[in-house]
């Protein structure tokens, strides 16, 4: 009799001991799956990201490269608006001469 306890207390250790294993198994699972949300969702915000760099790179680009036709254009200007100048400078002088 003594035996039948001492193998039912055994019993009952390896019976918590499969369920705590069982729950375990369950939450494992459940995070498993969770992880595997997150692991989505964070490839989707990469590849927006990316998507968002790149079009940000372009923008950047085409920015850069109105600055420099704006500055050619207002040099162009500068150049001749400084042409007229010198076309009348030289006109008065030769009048007053």
């Amino acid at each position: 009799m003594v035996e039948e306890f001492s193998l039912f207390g055994i019993y009952r250790a390896v019976y918590k001991k499969v369920k705590q294993v069982e729950k375990l198994k369950i939450a494992a699972a459940q995070n498993a799956e969770t992880l595997r949300d997150l692991m989505q969702g964070a490839k989707e915000k990469h590849e927006k990201l990316t998507s968002l760099y790149k079009d940000a790179e372009t923008l950047y680009g085409n920015m850069e490269q109105q600055s420099r036709d704006w500055n050619e254009s207002r040099q162009a200007v500068l150049l001749k608006a400084c042409g007229v100048v010198a076309i009348i400078v030289l006109a008065f002088t030769s009048m007053c001469r």
